[in-house]
């Protein structure tokens, strides 16, 4: 199946349909239950690479290239741990978290830090930290251009915070927002419970459209051109979207719910994790239909992945506890 180019006139309909109600509080109702991650099967073939971590379940992961550290969110009990990726196997170093963290990100040796009330930037060098309210749940965040972050909420807000953490906006009208995006001075945020994507202006905070995206949306990814690319769980597809204006351009069946999703810049390929068959693959978007390029085994439950920009080397980990996996993805 090759992706499929979304007409002009079709999308302008139907970010006239959804964004025509998205800011009345009457239609923040749920359209479906959120989509999760598949229930792994057990591990048929040996992971790729070296694995390392073991008994650590992993919610999300990043990699900050300037100071080659993978950083990567633990529960059970709730911490950040940041591994050394010249020498994975060496003892991490251990920083507490109140709560379950969400999705991780990296600005500038930073590590943006979503939680129940609060965004944590924390310096990779040091562990020192930074601390900015918010109302609600974080459950992902990006630093915006112009300096300064956006935190998207469970109960559907986008907190804007100023560079020194100071709330500026609330971007209203979602049901939740669960992963968020920047796209130059554009705002790209999914909504898992309505399976959507909204753009914001995020100087001003203006609704800019909606779209539905595929039958059950979990997580999005930027390409180096500005394309957002979402996995859609459950629909067992990836989506490619353009912005200024909000587009689908791209869908592609994925088989095996794609879940975890990260953009390598320097390769030019989008990595899905498949939940239902322990894989990561691959994809070259560049030519209009996605081109698999590399398909690899993975831990069991591989719910997150990051790519290191400098080396290409892919992190995936587990959140079943089974450990995190590094993958030369050349030579």
């Amino acid at each position: 199946m090759s992706g499929r180019l979304m007409t002009a006139a079709t999308a302008l309909v139907a970010v006239a349909l959804v964004a025509g109600c998205s800011t009345d509080e009457a239609s923040r109702v749920p359209t479906r239950e959120p989509a999760t991650p598949a229930a792994a099967p057990a591990v048929t073939a040996p992971p790729v690479g070296t694995v390392f971590g073991n008994g650590v379940a992993v919610s999300s992961t990043v990699v900050d290239p300037a100071s080659h550290t993978l950083v990567v969110a633990a529960t059970a009990p709730n911490r950040l741990l940041m591994f050394d990726t010249t020498d994975p196997a060496r003892a991490p170093r251990e920083y507490p978290l109140p709560a379950p963290a969400g999705q991780l990100s990296v600005a500038d040796g930073q590590v943006l830090v979503p939680l129940p009330g609060r965004l944590e930037l924390v310096d990779v060098s040091n562990g020192s930290r930074r601390l900015g309210r918010i109302d609600g749940d974080g459950r992902d965040a990006t630093a915006l251009p112009g300096g300064g972050f956006a935190v998207a909420t469970s109960d559907g807000d986008v907190d804007v915070l100023d560079q020194y953490l100071a709330k500026q906006r609330t971007l209203t009208g979602l049901v939740s927002a669960d992963s968020i995006v920047a796209v130059g001075n554009h705002l790209a945020v999914l909504d898992r419970k309505q399976t959507s994507i909204t753009q914001f202006d995020a100087d001003t905070g203006k609704n800019q459209g909606s779209l539905r995206v595929g039958d059950g949306a979990t997580n999005l990814a930027v390409a180096r051109n500005g394309a957002v690319l979402a996995a859609d769980t459950a629909g067992n597809q990836l989506m490619v979207f353009g912005v200024d204006p909000l587009l689908e351009r791209q869908q592609f069946p994925v088989t095996g719910a794609p879940y975890g999703i990260v953009y390598d810049d320097k390769a030019q390929l989008v990595w899905l994790t498949l939940t239902g068959t322990n894989e990561v693959v691959g994809y070259d978007i560049t030519t209009g239909t996605p081109v698999e390029k590399q398909r690899f085994h993975t831990v069991r439950q591989p719910d997150s992945v990051a790519v290191d920009p400098a080396t290409g080397d892919l992190y995936v980990a587990s959140a079943a506890g089974d450990g995190i996996e590094q993958i030369p993805t050349k030579g």
